[in-house]
C-alpha cells in the first residue's frame, strides 16, 4: 500500500513544480512583454562643462573701407606701366591718365589769353596804358606852356601891356587843359582796374585749366593693393566712369563684414566679443569684437552689416604655424561664421539643448516619466545650463515628450551628453562653428 501511495505523491510534487514553473515563466514572459510594448527613449546625464550663448550669422573679411577710382575728366583710358589687378601702390601713386585732346586746346588758349594780359596789364610794357601816358605827357606840356603864358601876361599888365581879356583867356586855357589831364589820368587808373581785372580772370582760366589737365592724372587714394580693374587700357571714359577699385589689405586693416537678422539687431553693442571660425582655417577659432553696427538695414534681406574687429591675440592653432603666419596669411574674400556673444560662462551644470523642452525638464525615475520645472540659464543651440532643480544623478529625457505624459512607463537608452549636443548642429553646409 506504501509504494503506490508514495508514487502518487511524487507525481503530484512534480505537478506542483510545473504548475510553479510555469507560472513564473508566463509572468516573466507577460513582464518581458509589457517592458518591450513601453516607448524607447533616450536620456543622458548633467555633466560639468562651458557654455556660451549666442546668436550666429555668417561674415566675409573684407577691408574697412574699399575705393572705386574713377575718372575725373573724359577722355582716353592710358594705364601707368606696371599697374594691374593685385599690384601693391602707395598713396598719390600715379595710376593712370584720361587724356582729353579738348582740354589741352583749352589750357594752350587759357596760356594765351593769360599771357597777352598779363602784357596789357603791365605798367611799363602795356601799349593801353603808354597811350594814356602819351597823352598825359602831351597835356601835361600843354599845360606847362598855359602856366607859362599865363605867368607872362601878368608881369605885362603890371605895365599895362597886356589886356584883361588876354589874362582871363590865358587862365581859362590853364583850366580847360588841367581839365583834360585829370580826365585822361582818370581813365588811366579805370583801364588800370580794368586790365588787372581782366589779367585776374585770365589767371582764374589758366588755372582751371591747369587743373583740368591735372585732373587726367588718377592717383591711388591710399596705400593698398588693386582689387579690380575691369576697364581695358586705352578705353574712352565719361566723367565718373569706373576705373578700378582698391584698398588697404593689410592683415590688421582687415574685418569680418556679417550680415545679422533684424530680430538680433538690439543684441549688439559695440565692443561684444565674437568668436569666429573661417573655413580656410577649419581647425582654428578665432576671437573678435564689434567694431561697427551700421544702422540701415538690406531691404531685401532684412539684415543689418556689422564689421567685428580680428583680434590677433586669441586661440591656439593646430597647424605647426605661428599666429603672425595665420594673420598674415588673411585674404579679402575668406568666409566663416560668427557666434555674437550675449552670455558666457568658463564652467557649469550643463545639458544638451533637446532636454529642455517648452519650460520643463523630464527625467526617469524607476523607469517612469517624471516632470521637473525647468531652471535654465545660459543657452545656445547644442547646449543648456542647469541652475538646479534636478538631481545630481538624474538620467534627463532628450527624446521629445510628444504624446508621451508624466507618469508614463518608459525604457531608457543613455546617450553621452557630449555627442547628444552634438546633434544640435546645425548642417554643416550650413553652420561649423560649434561654439
Amino acid at each position: 500500500m506504501t509504494g503506490p501511495m508514495n508514487r502518487r505523491g511524487r507525481i503530484n510534487s512534480k505537478l506542483l513544480v510545473a504548475v510553479a514553473f510555469a507560472v513564473v515563466v508566463g509572468v516573466a514572459v507577460t513582464y518581458a512583454a509589457r517592458m518591450l510594448t513601453l516607448p524607447q527613449v533616450q536620456v543622458t546625464r548633467v555633466t560639468r562643462g562651458p557654455v556660451v550663448q549666442a546668436f550666429y550669422a555668417t561674415g566675409t573679411v573684407m577691408p574697412e573701407r574699399e575705393y572705386s577710382v574713377r575718372s575725373n575728366v573724359a577722355g582716353i583710358l592710358f594705364l601707368e606701366p606696371g599697374i594691374d589687378k593685385g599690384v601693391s601702390v602707395r598713396r598719390d601713386q600715379l595710376l593712370a591718365r584720361v587724356i582729353s585732346d579738348d582740354l589741352e586746346k583749352k589750357l594752350k588758349q587759357a596760356k594765351a589769353e593769360l599771357k597777352e594780359k598779363q602784357v596789357r596789364a603791365d605798367e611799363k610794357a602795356s601799349p593801353v596804358l603808354m597811350e594814356y601816358a602819351k597823352r598825359e605827357q602831351a597835356l601835361t606840356a600843354i599845360h606847362d606852356i598855359a602856366e607859362r603864358e599865363y605867368k607872362r601876361l601878368l608881369q605885362l599888365s603890371e605895365n599895362n601891356n597886356a589886356k584883361v581879356v588876354e589874362i582871363e583867356r590865358a587862365l581859362d586855357r590853364i583850366k580847360t587843359v588841367w581839365s583834360e589831364l585829370e580826365v585822361v589820368r582818370a581813365q588811366r587808373d579805370a583801364k588800370k582796374l580794368e586790365l588787372q581785372k581782366d589779367l585776374e580772370i585770365a589767371q582764374s582760366a589758366a588755372e582751371i585749366a591747369q587743373w583740368n589737365i591735372d585732373q587726367q592724372e588718377i592717383k591711388a587714394p591710399v596705400e593698398g593693393v588693386i582689387l579690380d580693374w575691369p576697364v581695358p587700357n586705352r578705353t574712352r571714359l565719361a566723367v565718373n566712369d569706373h576705373v578700378l577699385m582698391m584698398a588697404d589689405v593689410r592683415p590688421d586693416r582687415l574685418v569680418m563684414r556679417a550680415a545679422v537678422d533684424e530680430e538680433d539687431k538690439n543684441k549688439l553693442y559695440v565692443g561684444q566679443p565674437v568668436k569666429m571660425t573661417l573655413y580656410s582655417f577649419a581647425d582654428d577659432k578665432f576671437l573678435g569684437r564689434v567694431k561697427t553696427v551700421y544702422d540701415k538695414a538690406d531691404p531685401q534681406r532684412r539684415t543689418f552689416e556689422v564689421d567685428v574687429e580680428i583680434a590677433r591675440t586669441d586661440g591656439a592653432s593646430s597647424q605647426p604655424t605661428t599666429r603672425a603666419d595665420r594673420y598674415g596669411r588673411f585674404a579679402p574674400g575668406m568666409t566663416g561664421e560668427l557666434a555674437f556673444v550675449e552670455q558666457e560662462k568658463d564652467e557649469a551644470d550643463i545639458l544638451p539643448r533637446q532636454a529642455l523642452q517648452g519650460d520643463s525638464f523630464y527625467i526617469v525615475r524607476n523607469r517612469r516619466l517624471e516632470r521637473v520645472a525647468a531652471r535654465a540659464g545660459v543657452r545656445n543651440v547644442t547646449r543648456v545650463e542647469v541652475l538646479g532643480g534636478l538631481p545630481g544623478d538624474a538620467l534627463v529625457l532628450l527624446s521629445p515628450i510628444g504624446k508621451m505624459e508624466a507618469g508614463q512607463g518608459v525604457r531608457t537608452e543613455f546617450v553621452d551628453p557630449r555627442v547628444a549636443a552634438d546633434l544640435n548642429r546645425p548642417n554643416v553646409d550650413v553652420f561649423r562653428g560649434g561654439f
